[in-house]
């Protein structure tokens, strides 16, 4: 009987709460001797200390979101790895050796508070490990075309500048193509483009 009123305490005993501390202090005040108040002095530093766990509480609370918002920034920025081969280094936790390797980014996680890096061999990085981004291929995935709809983007026909508003952004042939508004729907690539505006 002892024991499990004793786990009991212990499972309800935490860090109190402002609320917790509000109805401590009310409750004190609701019980204090009437010949004897409460000292004026220790009232005051007892809401002191009250308006001091608020402010730390809703301190902590700013933390916590300011946090979580640089988390999904960060995760969102190197989200711009994925599908490219990084050169890499990681020390081996067994022979404490450098392994150094290359691979292509298959996925971008947030995981233990830190962003990694899952390579398509399953291997996991933080960007710590990441010595340098390759360049593989020297045209742009779909995702990033998909930045120039609605912008206005320039090239030659038959010897003059035409400017028009890219509509859509599509793969062809394995090759990012543009399909802008214009008379004749024309369709382009993007070593077609001199301008982006």
């Amino acid at each position: 009987m002892y024991s499990s009123l004793e786990n009991k305490a212990r499972e309800t005993s935490s860090n109190l709460e402002k609320d917790d501390f509000l109805k401590l202090l009310i409750t004190q005040l609701q019980n204090q001797d009437p010949t004897s108040p409460m000292d004026d002095t220790a009232f005051v530093s007892q809401m002191a200390t009250f308006s001091s766990l608020e402010q730390m509480s809703n301190m902590n609370r700013t933390l916590e979101n300011m946090l979580q918002s640089q988390n999904e920034s960060l995760l969102v920025g190197y989200s711009q790895f994925i599908g490219k081969e990084v050169a890499y280094h990681n020390v081996s936790s067994e022979s404490d050796q450098i392994m150094e390797g290359k691979g292509m980014v298959a996925a971008v996680q947030f995981k233990s508070g830190t962003v990694q890096f899952i390579l398509e061999d399953g291997t996991a990085l933080s960007p710590a490990n990441i010595s340098s981004l390759n360049t593989i291929d020297s045209h742009p995935t779909l995702t990033e075309a998909s930045r120039l709809i609605g912008r206005k983007v320039t090239w030659m026909n038959e010897g003059q500048e035409v400017t028009a508003a890219v509509s859509s952004v599509f793969l062809k042939d394995g090759l990012v193509s543009i399909e802008v508004i214009d008379e004749k729907e024309s369709i382009l690539s993007i070593n077609q483009l001199i301008k982006v505006s």
